[in-house]
């Protein structure tokens, strides 16, 4: 790999005024995004050694593992399917329906790539390494480029939705990257990504003393920018996608989850969001689904459930420690709540051993860690996004009021015209007779001087014969 250098760049935003923030980053305050200060000896967008470059095979198969106790590609490759790639092909269906063109950046073992190429999207994945890029195509059978996207073939305008999954943080010059990838984008066509989020203002200090995981993100060899939600949305504006809406993310508590485009972002109407059953891939993926949000549904109820239990425990103990009567009621209850809480695990554990059995093509299911926090910044965002539609239905009630009033304006002045071209045409037509007399008159007045010779012709006297006769002697 790439030996990295310390350095002391700019912000993407052009601000060089950075603040110390911890060893190998500092803080952009104009933007509020953390800057890895440590510079690579040549471009790491791209792999021509897969043996030594940052993004090449050892990236997947040594430091994943060793470095950052990660799994290597293979076992990712069996794991994610259930957890990761549902959770985003949740939120894709959502926006985008098959058989929409899509191509995703960075897409490793190609998982995501297959998932929703069996759920019938024209998908393909794209990463730097040729050797990951080959083993995805092994694995999966799925279609994939080598390099950056701004060395492939793509026409301008010929994709739906461009997903980079963890792509962000990683990319040198992230305002032309996401730029090129707007370009790629058909009318209304948006960007799926998933990014780890600094919380605006917050110190190191702050983090490691709250125990946070975005300190896990502090790599200053791969992330070489960490965004918060503010340069998020400034660095969407300044690549040409300022329509931004977030999503929540499946590791809520450390990433941020966004969907940006050209065009103002509207989920799909409800109508649109039927179950896939176009063939029987599709149906599989959609049975993964269905039981995907069973699990996470009944983990929602499970720790409401527990800790309905907890706290009645804790009043009945101290009920029956005060002699209270109510106390051996409390603990009825409570027995019922634990025994119900028991049958419940029974039952979450039995839909996990049918999700294990129906999704053995595609992959050994997983649990989810953090579904309460991921669906408590769902309901927050969905009502941000209520009251944002509302907004917009406002604005569009106040066009479609404007629209009527412009429309009876064209039809006002389509009148005038018509009329207009018709006295036009009325004027033309007299304009002619009018000419063709008056080319009569002339014709007239020029053969008046014919006429008048031709009297004066016909008025001289004629000479007798005898006349004529003397002249000629």
């Amino acid at each position: 790999m790439s030996t990295p250098t310390p350095s002391f760049r700019p912000c993407w935003c052009g601000n060089a005024q950075l603040e110390p923030f911890s060893e190998h980053y500092r803080a952009c305050r104009n933007c509020e995004t953390l800057v890895s200060m440590v510079d690579h000896d040549k471009d790491v967008s791209r792999v021509a050694d897969d043996n030594a470059d940052l993004y090449g095979r050892d990236y997947w198969f040594g430091h994943m593992e060793n470095d950052l106790g990660f799994a290597n590609i293979y076992e990712r490759a069996r794991i994610d399917l259930t957890e990761r790639c549902l959770f985003w092909l949740e939120t894709l269906l959502r926006f985008q329906r098959p058989p929409a063109r899509i191509l995703e950046l960075g897409s490793a073992h190609g998982g995501f790539v297959a998932l929703m190429r069996w759920a019938g999207f024209d998908a393909r994945g794209l990463e730097l390494s040729p050797e990951i890029a080959a083993l995805a195509t092994q694995l999966f059978g799925v279609p994939m480029w080598q390099g950056p996207i701004e060395d492939q073939p793509i026409p301008a305008g010929s994709l739906d939705l461009i997903a980079a999954m963890d792509v962000l943080e990683h990319l040198p010059d992230p305002v032309a990257t996401l730029r090129h990838c707007g370009s790629r984008l058909a009318p209304g066509g948006q960007l799926l990504l998933q990014t780890p989020q600094y919380r605006e203002g917050a110190t190191l200090e702050q983090f490691q003393a709250e125990g946070h995981r975005f300190v896990e993100h502090l790599k200053e060899r791969e992330h070489l920018y960490l965004f918060s939600a503010t340069s998020v949305k400034r660095i969407a504006a300044a690549a040409g996608v300022p329509h931004i809406t977030f999503e929540p993310a499946v590791f809520s508590h450390y990433d941020m989850f966004v969907v940006m485009s050209a065009a103002p972002i509207a989920p799909l109407p409800a109508e649109a969001r039927q179950p896939l059953t176009e063939t029987a891939g599709a149906r599989l993926v959609q049975a993964l689904l269905d039981l995907y949000q069973a699990i996470a549904e009944s983990k929602v109820a499970n720790a409401v459930l527990a800790a309905d239990v907890d706290f009645l425990k804790r009043i009945g103990q101290e009920r029956l420690a005060q002699g209270s009567a109510e106390g051996a009621q409390l603990n009825a209850t409570i027995a019922d709540l634990t025994a119900r809480l028991a049958h419940s695990e029974q039952d979450r554990a039995d839909r996990l051993a049918v999700i294990e059995q129906q999704g053995a093509e595609i992959g050994r299911a997983a649990m989810l860690d953090g579904v309460v926090a991921e669906l408590t910044a769902r309901l927050q965002h969905s009502e941000q996004d209520r009251a944002d539609r509302l907004v917009v239905i406002e604005q569009q009630g106040a066009e479609i009021g404007r629209a009527a009033m412009l429309d009876g304006v064209v039809q006002n002045l389509t009148a005038r015209l018509q009329h207009s071209e018709q006295d036009r045409a009325d004027r033309l037509v007299v304009i002619e007779r009018q000419g063709a007399e008056i080319g009569q008159l002339l014709q007239l007045w020029n053969d008046r001087d014919a006429v008048a010779k031709r009297l004066a012709e016909l008025k001289r006297p004629v000479a007798s014969p005898a006349r004529r006769r003397e002249k000629h002697d």
